[in-house]
């Protein structure tokens, strides 16, 4: 094999290493401490169970919004996978972004 070929199934893991990477540097992990200048809303607010219900319910009501926002294709659909909610009231939505009913790798963004 040539050194500039890859093996048929190196591509899906190349692909999927790429996806982790990327998502990885967008969202910054749940104990990173705000940026300098942050407001201290950027900390996680407590929500009972029927809170998180609530935002989760909006989210999915909105998804379709969310997806014309982000100017996806007719073909691409936003699934709910979390909501966070700062203590100043922001909401962050975890989305998984479908392609013909298929996941795409490395598609999941938060808004």
């Amino acid at each position: 094999m040539s050194p500039h070929r890859m093996s048929p199934g190196a591509l899906p893991v190349a692909l999927l290493a790429a996806g982790a990477l990327f998502t990885t540097a967008l969202v910054p992990s749940a104990g990173a401490a705000p940026a300098a200048g942050t407001p201290s809303g950027g900390q996680p607010a407590p929500l009972s169970a029927a809170e998180r219900a609530d935002l989760l319910k909006d989210a999915e009501a909105g998804a379709a919004e969310t997806a014309d926002a982000l100017k996806l294709g007719a073909r691409e659909k936003l699934l709910v996978r979390d909501v966070v909610q700062d203590r100043d009231g922001t909401t962050h939505t975890r989305y998984e972004r479908t392609y013909a009913g298929l996941p795409v790798l490395g598609g999941d963004l938060v808004v």
